[in-house]
C-alpha cells in the first residue's frame, strides 16, 4: 500500500526507519518522472509497481523535502556526537603534547647530540629545529652508519637514570626524588592519543560542523513554516523536539570548534609554527613518527643491555670456574 508510505511520512511515523528513509530518497522520482506522472490520466491499477509508487509519493506535498528533513533529524544526534568526539580527541592531543615535559627533555638531548654529531659541518651549532626536520634529525646516523641520534640519546638517558638509582641516597631522599626505573614509561602513557589524533582532519571536521549548523538553520526554518502538519494527539512530535534542542546542540558544538581553533594556534605557536600550515593532526603525525623511532631506539637499547648482561654472566661464570680449578690445584 504505497499510500500508507505517504501517510507515515506526513505523520512523522516511527515506522519509517533511517534505512527506509534512505531508500525513499533513492527511489524518489526525478523531475522528468514527476512531470510524466502528473500528466497520466489513466487507471493507476494498469501501471507497474515503480510507476504506482511514484504516483503515490508525489501526492505528498513537498515529499522530497519531508524525506530530506526526516533524514537530517534522524541522523542529527549521531553527527553531533561524532563531531564532539573528534573535537575532544584533537583537544586532548594538543593538551597532552604541550604538557609532556619528558618529550621536551628528549628533544633537548636530540638537539645536543645532533649538534655534536654534525660538529664542523654547516648543520652543526643549531639552536633548534623545525617539526618537519624532526624525523630526519632523529634518524641521522653517526660515523658507523648504524647508530642514530636517538640511539645515543636513549643510551644517555638510561645511563643517567642508572647513575641516579645507584647514588648513595637514603631511602627517604630516594622516595622524594622518585627516580624512575623506566625513564621511557611515559611513551605509552603520556602520548597514547597520537595515533588516533593523526588520523583526524581539523579542517574537515570544522567545515562539516559549519555545514551542519547551516543545514540546521535551514530545516528549522522549513519546520517553522509548517513543512509538517502537527502530529496527532498522543503521538511523539519528533520535529518539535528537534526544533527545541537543535539550536542548543549546534551552539555547544560551535563553542567546542572555536576552542579547538585556539588549541591549534597555541600548539602551533608552541612549536614555532603557524596553525594554518601545522594543524593539530599534522603535528600529531610528525610526533607519532618520532615516537615510533624513539620506541625503536629504546627496544634496541634493551636488547643490547640484555646481550651485555648475558655476556657478563658467562664471563663471571667462567671466572668462578677457573678460580675453583686453581684452588684445587693449589690444594
Amino acid at each position: 500500500n504505497f499510500d500508507a508510505i505517504g501517510v507515515a511520512l506526513e505523520s512523522q511515523d516511527d515506522a519509517l526507519t533511517l534505512d527506509m528513509l534512505l531508500l525513499l530518497k533513492t527511489l524518489y522520482p526525478s523531475d522528468t518522472e514527476v512531470a510524466a506522472m502528473k500528466r497520466y490520466r489513466g487507471d493507476p491499477a494498469r501501471l507497474g509497481i515503480a510507476e504506482r509508487f511514484m504516483l503515490s509519493i508525489i501526492k505528498v506535498r513537498d515529499g522530497l523535502q519531508k524525506i530530506n528533513c526526516s533524514l537530517f533529524v534522524s541522523e542529527f544526534n549521531t553527527h553531533v556526537t561524532c563531531y564532539q568526539n573528534q573535537l575532544d580527541l584533537l583537544t586532548k592531543a594538543a593538551d597532552d603534547i604541550i604538557r609532556c615535559d619528558a618529550l621536551v627533555q628528549v628533544l633537548r638531548k636530540v638537539l645536543v647530540v645532533g649538534n655534536k654529531m654534525n660538529e664542523g659541518t654547516h648543520s652543526g651549532g643549531a639552536r633548534g629545529f623545525t617539526l618537519e626536520s624532526l624525523s630526519k634529525l632523529s634518524t641521522t646516523k653517526g660515523a658507523d652508519k648504524k647508530t642514530t641520534v636517538l640511539d645515543v640519546v636513549v643510551t644517555m638517558i638510561y645511563k643517567s637514570t642508572a647513575s641516579a638509582n645507584s647514588a648513595e641516597n637514603d631511602s627517604l631522599l630516594r622516595e622524594e626524588k622518585k627516580v624512575s626505573e623506566d625513564p621511557f614509561k611515559w611513551i605509552e602513557e603520556d602520548l597514547s592519543v597520537l595515533p588516533q589524533a593523526r588520523s583526524q582532519s581539523q579542517r574537515d571536521v570544522q567545515n562539516d560542523i559549519l555545514k551542519l549548523i547551516q543545514n540546521t538553520k535551514n530545516y528549522r526554518k522549513l519546520l517553522s513554516d509548517g513543512l509538517f502538519p502537527p502530529p496527532p494527539a498522543g503521538k511523539r512530535d519528533k520535529m518539535g523536539e528537534f526544533m527545541r534542542s537543535a539550536q542548543l546542540n549546534t551552539h555547544a558544538l560551535q563553542k567546542k570548534s572555536d576552542m579547538v581553533t585556539r588549541k591549534s594556534e597555541e600548539l602551533a605557536d608552541y612549536w614555532g609554527e603557524h596553525s594554518r600550515n601545522m594543524p593539530i593532526e599534522k603535528i600529531a603525525d610528525t610526533l607519532d613518527q618520532f615516537m615510533k623511532n624513539l620506541k625503536g631506539s629504546v627496544s634496541k637499547a634493551k636488547r643490547s643491555a640484555t646481550a651485555q648482561a648475558k655476556s657478563s654472566a658467562k664471563d663471571h661464570g667462567r671466572g668462578n670456574k677457573e678460580g675453583s680449578v686453581a684452588v684445587l690445584n693449589n690444594a
